[in-house]
């Protein structure tokens, strides 16, 4: 008997204002340990999705943000959905001062979007 089964994916290191084509595959891995790759899809983006870059990625210190919206509120999570740095300026947040943090994967929020960065 054969199962469908239905996924989704949220590729957050993928930036929205990015144009062209991303590629993927899925390795699907069976309860014996088999696997099996999927075909590769493409999916092309056209640059029309988010304005927001946080840069540099990976960041030691401070991170900065480019964006032509004014982002007012920014928070930062842990990978454990913990929130570690909220910072609100009704002029425009720039930069964040991220030396504190310890190195690690977390997640940024800022204008309703989300985005991973990496800390050295």
């Amino acid at each position: 008997m054969t199962t469908n089964s239905y996924y989704n994916f949220k590729d957050t290191l993928i930036n929205k204002s990015q144009s062209g084509n991303v590629y993927y595959r899925l390795k699907m891995i069976d309860q014996d340990n088999t696997f099996a790759f999927s075909n590769i899809e493409a999916v092309k983006l056209d640059g029309t999705g988010s304005k927001i870059s946080f840069f540099p990625n990976p960041v030691k210190n401070q991170l900065s943000i480019e964006t032509k919206d004014k982002v007012t509120s920014v928070e930062i999570y842990s990978s454990k959905g913990v929130k570690v740095v909220s910072v609100q300026n009704p002029d425009g947040v720039k930069t964040i001062d991220i030396a504190h943090l310890q190195a690690g994967v977390y997640i940024v929020s800022a204008n309703d979007e989300s985005f991973t960065i990496v800390k050295e």
